[in-house]
């Protein structure tokens, strides 16, 4: 589907146009979502390439909780569906938060997931957490939300239902802050806001290119963008854009490097044999 043309069109196949597609979902029933950054919209293609506006005003960056086409996003990147496949977790990076669209095939309802609904950027963990510019997202079978937060250069949890459910040596996280290093934020939970931790990178937001057994909290990355889930290992796969790298997460809180040696380049190999040029 598209036709070339940096524009929002609906229609079908090449008829249809995107503006800077920038993540894909794609569903069992064949649905494919798209994130469109400077379109500020989430696209569907359907199995015959009819392509549709799921929710987003068509051009309009801005920030509105709302359903269908009257929701706002700014620069909207990484998507995931959840639920049977029935929501669709999104970053809406330039906003700074999680957005989360609800009955995507009826209601299309938009709310704020994790972060500052006043589009506040910052690091801080808990139930009034802050992002810096999140960009790719991915959500484990049991609801868990992982977010590459690139102005942070850390990869955050949020915790499925708002519920912290831990464990080994991932439990400890949020203890990683003290009064020292950020302002506590109060002793509540906010029902309708889950909670979120950073589960793998620095807690000082500092980029930088380190690996960590067992304390995730002393990791560096220098950009991280493309995520994903391993199902079968339990791991995340974190592309580590400017280390030039490919790292591992693993759910022991070990921050390995799995493809790449930190040059810049284009050779193929077997893990730190291989160079990668800037990986997404």
């Amino acid at each position: 589907a598209g036709s070339g043309a940096n524009a929002v069109g609906n229609g079908n196949g090449a008829s249809a146009a995107f503006s800077l597609p920038s993540a894909v979902a794609w569903a069992a029933d064949g649905i494919i979502y798209v994130a469109e950054k400077t379109g500020a919209v989430v696209r569907r293609i359907v199995p015959a390439a009819n392509v549709a506006t799921v929710v987003g005003a068509a051009g309009t960056h801005g920030f509105l909780d709302a359903t269908g086409l009257a929701a706002k996003f700014r620069a909207p990147l990484g998507l995931a569906l959840h639920n049977g496949d029935t929501e669709l977790a999104v970053a809406d990076t330039a906003n700074h938060c999680i957005r989360r669209v609800t009955g995507i095939a009826a209601a299309k309802t938009v709310s704020t997931y994790a972060g500052s609904t006043a589009q506040v950027a910052g690091f801080v963990d808990g139930p009034n957490a802050r992002f810096d510019h999140p960009n790719y997202v991915a959500i484990d079978a049991a609801g868990n939300l992982f977010a590459a937060d690139l102005g942070n250069a850390a990869v955050r949890k949020v915790a499925a239902a708002g519920a912290v459910v831990l464990t080994s040596a991932k439990a400890h996280l949020v203890q990683l802050y003290s009064a020292v290093d950020f302002p506590t934020f109060p002793p509540r939970m906010v029902p309708t806001m889950p909670t979120t931790h950073t589960e793998y990178g620095s807690c000082v937001s500092s980029e930088g290119d380190a690996n960590a057994a067992g304390s995730p909290g002393t990791a560096r990355f220098n950009l991280p963008l493309g995520l994903a889930l391993d199902p079968l290992a339990d791991r995340v796969v974190v592309a580590d854009m400017l280390n030039q790298k490919v790292r591992l997460l693993l759910p022991t809180g070990t921050v390995m490097t799995w493809v790449g040696n930190g040059t810049m380049a284009t050779v193929d190999g077997l893990g730190a044999r291989a160079c990668l040029d800037r990986p997404v």
